[in-house]
């Protein structure tokens, strides 16, 4: 593998283990590789704004708050634009108890930036737990509109709305994010190995649109619709889609129009 030989041939370069630490964190899913190969980053190049990066996220994944923390307090210092940076300092926070300097940071990064999915999700969980039922709800709405894919998010609308009373919309949120795990593992089973093996098949890229369509990403659910009729311009259930979906958007397509 490219990277190992170049671990061996520069075992001083802070950068390899950082871009190691990435593909183990982003691709390969394992946070304590991760942590180990950003830690040695982090060694080698105290002031590596990307190894400190990725080892906060690494030590947030497994609830390492106080740690995580300081990472992101220090990237904070560096890079006080950076508004991801200041959403998983609040997680911290809110790990280690101190909600209220939690949602207050939440709120300041929404002043600044309304449409940031993620401080939306998290504000939204907060002020469920707080019992401040509208406001949460609202801002969950907001963040999956804006990331219909955050299963999280729905989760988080669902224990909202099951708090509040509002059973029969709970279990709306609940039917819709099975489906919406469903789809996630079909869109991954067409995308890893039927489209190896029948590439230019229309009933796939239908499949495709549908599947993105249902899940409020209107552009590349309509493109691969597109597609499907670019391969057999005959192709009925891709026209009758396109047909039906002009005439009936989602809610939640609506919602991200707005």
């Amino acid at each position: 593998m490219c990277i190992n030989r170049w671990r061996e041939s520069e075992p001083q370069n802070a950068q390899v283990y950082c871009l190691e630490g990435q593909l183990h964190l982003d691709h390969l899913r394992d946070e304590s590789l991760a942590e180990a190969s950003f830690r040695r980053a982090v060694e080698l190049d105290p002031d590596h704004e990307g190894a400190h990066l990725g080892l906060g996220l690494a030590v947030l994944a497994g609830k390492r708050f106080s740690e995580a923390a300081e990472h992101f307090e220090f990237l904070r210092q560096r890079q006080p634009d950076n508004w991801n940076v200041q959403v998983s300092l609040a997680e911290c926070w809110a790990g280690l108890g101190q909600e209220t300097q939690a949602v207050g940071l939440l709120e300041d990064v929404l002043a600044q930036q309304p449409q940031e999915a993620h401080a939306l999700a998290l504000l939204g969980r907060l002020l469920t737990e707080r019992g401040e039922y509208a406001e949460a709800e609202s801002r969950l709405r907001q963040a999956i509109a804006l990331s219909p894919s955050d299963q999280t998010a729905r989760h988080n609308l669902i224990m909202c709305l099951q708090s509040s009373g509002k059973d029969k919309e709970a279990q709306e949120q609940q039917r819709q994010f099975k489906q919406m795990q469903e789809d996630f593992k079909r869109f991954d089973e067409i995308v890893r190995k039927d489209l190896a093996s029948r590439p230019n098949d229309p009933s796939l890229h239908f499949t495709l649109g549908k599947l993105l369509l249902r899940g409020g990403y209107r552009e590349d659910g309509l493109r691969w619709l597109r597609s499907a009729l670019r391969l057999d311009p005959n192709y009925a259930p891709a026209r009758e889609a396109l047909k039906e979906f002009s005439k009936n958007p989602t809610s939640e397509q609506q919602e991200v129009s707005k």
